[in-house]
Protein backbone atom coordinates (compact mmCIF):
# COMPACT_ATOMS: atom_id res chain seq x y z
CA UNK A 1 0.00 0.00 0.00
CA UNK A 2 1.15 3.66 -0.66
CA UNK A 3 0.30 6.37 1.23
CA UNK A 4 0.89 9.91 1.02
CA UNK A 5 -0.69 12.95 2.46
CA UNK A 6 -3.44 13.33 -0.54
CA UNK A 7 -4.47 9.49 -0.84
CA UNK A 8 -3.69 6.34 -1.01
CA UNK A 9 -3.53 2.98 -3.36
CA UNK A 10 -4.37 -0.32 -1.43
CA UNK A 11 -3.51 -3.84 -2.64
CA UNK A 12 -7.08 -4.03 -3.97
CA UNK A 13 -6.64 -1.25 -6.04
CA UNK A 14 -3.29 -2.99 -7.73
CA UNK A 15 -5.34 -6.78 -7.53
CA UNK A 16 -7.70 -4.88 -9.55
CA UNK A 17 -5.45 -3.32 -12.18
CA UNK A 18 -4.07 -7.11 -12.19
CA UNK A 19 -6.87 -8.56 -13.18
CA UNK A 20 -7.90 -6.11 -15.86
CA UNK A 21 -4.58 -6.27 -17.48
CA UNK A 22 -3.71 -9.84 -17.05
CA UNK A 23 -7.64 -11.37 -17.59
CA UNK A 24 -7.25 -15.30 -17.81
CA UNK A 25 -3.12 -15.36 -17.97
CA UNK A 26 -3.59 -14.20 -14.04
CA UNK A 27 -1.57 -16.84 -12.69
CA UNK A 28 0.60 -17.66 -15.37
CA UNK A 29 2.83 -14.70 -15.66
CA UNK A 30 4.43 -12.23 -13.73
CA UNK A 31 3.38 -8.52 -13.20
CA UNK A 32 5.59 -5.82 -12.52
CA UNK A 33 4.27 -2.23 -12.00
CA UNK A 34 5.39 1.06 -10.78
CA UNK A 35 3.84 3.40 -8.43
CA UNK A 36 4.16 7.08 -9.01
CA UNK A 37 1.62 10.17 -7.42
CA UNK A 38 1.08 13.15 -9.10
CA UNK A 39 0.44 16.13 -6.69
CA UNK A 40 -0.70 18.67 -8.91
CA UNK A 41 -3.02 16.06 -10.49
CA UNK A 42 -3.91 14.85 -7.06
CA UNK A 43 -3.54 10.81 -8.31
CA UNK A 44 -1.75 7.69 -8.68
CA UNK A 45 -0.38 6.50 -11.93
CA UNK A 46 1.26 2.81 -12.37
CA UNK A 47 3.06 2.27 -15.00
CA UNK A 48 3.16 -1.65 -16.10
CA UNK A 49 3.99 -3.99 -18.83
CA UNK A 50 0.15 -3.85 -20.13
CA UNK A 51 0.11 0.00 -20.38
CA UNK A 52 0.48 2.98 -18.39
CA UNK A 53 -2.68 3.08 -16.42
CA UNK A 54 -4.06 6.37 -13.83
CA UNK A 55 -6.19 5.35 -10.81
CA UNK A 56 -9.46 7.76 -10.73
CA UNK A 57 -9.73 9.57 -7.16
CA UNK A 58 -13.54 9.92 -7.69
CA UNK A 59 -14.91 6.30 -9.06
CA UNK A 60 -12.18 4.48 -8.39
CA UNK A 61 -11.67 2.87 -11.49
CA UNK A 62 -8.46 2.52 -13.36
CA UNK A 63 -8.11 4.71 -16.94
CA UNK A 64 -5.28 3.73 -19.60
CA UNK A 65 -3.46 6.52 -20.47
CA UNK A 66 -2.25 6.11 -24.27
Amino acid sequence: MKNDNYGQITSYDIKALKEKCMGDDLYQVQFHYTIEFIGRENCFYVDTNYGYWKLDNETNEWIEIN
